[in-house]
């Protein structure tokens, strides 16, 4: 953990506020780096995995809700609660402090607090599942299921309440250019934004994986992801795919899967970096608000081959960074392998590129656009 984060005046009560610390995503690692940044916050989420948090927030105290006394299997399906995440957010008591910071996707943007504090919420996604994707969500995901009449309905509701609680909010952080654009669209207000921080994954021990000149993909096995696409494109190829991740679709992708794809499960943190190190390139397959795994891998001077829409045009120069594809078709996909395959690229550059996203420049950018917003309010 970083020793000094941002100095304030002791008397300033701060609060950061998460919607789940249960797995290692972008949204739990920019959280991550905001509990560096303010040492004095407490902390609040609805849910949160023990073993995660010892390991980044050793010696923080953890507010959670009442469903964090859960056996952990339950905690981990998530959606079982999907209805009483709202109530549980907004039970939360924030009446002691000057400055809440959500940092959010869906719920804690949510929070109730006083007139006279203000939330600042860093917004990673307008919540894809109630608004964007709602339809393929669904069917992807419950098709046949007897119940989905009823999920809708919650769905329904959902979408009304993270409407509503969208005007609780004071200042709007957006993680890219792209979210900006579904604040206001979804919630009609003005979003900052400030990139999400960036760091260059470790490699501890660079024998712990040997395989060299692969194209890699990192992902949670979702099916909004489209990883059964890649492979079947790398099936068709017969180049090397190694796939780090793990999901629900693990079972079903390996199963599809040929003797030239790899697919190694959860890897930790601290390993990570063997596998872009010893890649070719590295493959982002969905539309992300920001797309954190691709400027990682930039960080390596690895070229990404990633969906040309969404945050992902924010950090991506095609030709110099890696290559775009622009339809999620087999024959599409195939060919910006095959242009990252023929093509040469400055793997100086890359890295530099990946620089405008480090943490030290979002720990810059943050504090100057805090202390732009409090200075504003005591105008």
């Amino acid at each position: 953990m970083r020793k000094e984060g941002i100095q304030f005046n002791e008397k300033i009560k701060i609060a950061l506020v998460s919607d789940f610390l249960m797995e290692l995503g972008g949204a739990e690692r920019v959280f991550f780096e905001l509990a560096d940044i303010f040492p004095q916050a407490d902390l609040y989420t609805l849910l949160y995995d023990k073993g995660l948090t010892d390991k980044f927030l050793k010696g923080r105290n953890i507010n959670a809700s009442i469903l964090n006394k859960l056996p952990f299997f339950l905690k981990n399906k998530k959606h079982i609660f999907l209805p009483f995440y709202p109530s549980f957010i907004e039970g939360f008591d924030f009446s002691k402090y000057d400055l809440v910071i959500s940092s959010s996707s869906i719920f804690s943007k949510g929070v109730i607090t006083q007139p006279q504090t203000t939330h600042i919420s860093y917004i990673h996604a307008v919540s894809r599942f109630l608004w964007e994707d709602r339809i393929s969500y669904l069917l992807k995901r419950f098709k046949f299921n007897p119940f989905l009449p009823a999920l809708k309905y919650i769905l329904h509701r959902l979408r009304i309440w993270d409407f509503i609680s969208s005007k609780r909010v004071d200042v709007f952080v957006a993680n890219s250019f792209y979210t900006k654009q579904a604040i206001k669209k979804i919630y009609k207000k003005d979003a900052l934004v400030l990139y999400p921080p960036v760091k260059k994954p470790l490699c501890k021990d660079v024998n712990f994986y040997r395989k060299k000149d692969y194209f890699l993909i990192i992902s949670r096995l979702s099916a909004y992801k489209n990883i059964d696409l890649f492979v079947r494109v790398f099936n068709k190829m017969e180049l090397p795919l190694v796939v780090v991740g793990d999901g629900k679709e693990y079972k079903r992708l390996k199963k599809i899967a040929g003797k030239n794809i790899e697919f190694v499960g959860f890897v930790q943190d601290e390993c990570l970096g063997c596998f872009i190190k010893n890649a070719r390139a590295v493959i982002v397959p969905a539309k992300e608000d920001f797309g954190i795994v691709g400027v990682e891998a930039m960080f390596y001077g690895k070229p990404v081959l990633t969906y040309k829409g969404g945050g992902n045009i924010e950090w991506m120069e095609e030709g110099k960074t890696g290559e775009f594809f622009e339809y999620y078709l087999p024959e599409i996909i195939a060919d910006g392998v095959r242009k990252i395959n023929s093509n040469s690229y400055d793997k100086e550059y890359i890295k530099a590129k990946a620089q405008l996203f480090s943490e030290e420049r979002f720990k810059k950018e943050f504090e100057k656009l805090l202390a732009s917003i409090l200075k504003n309010k005591n105008n």
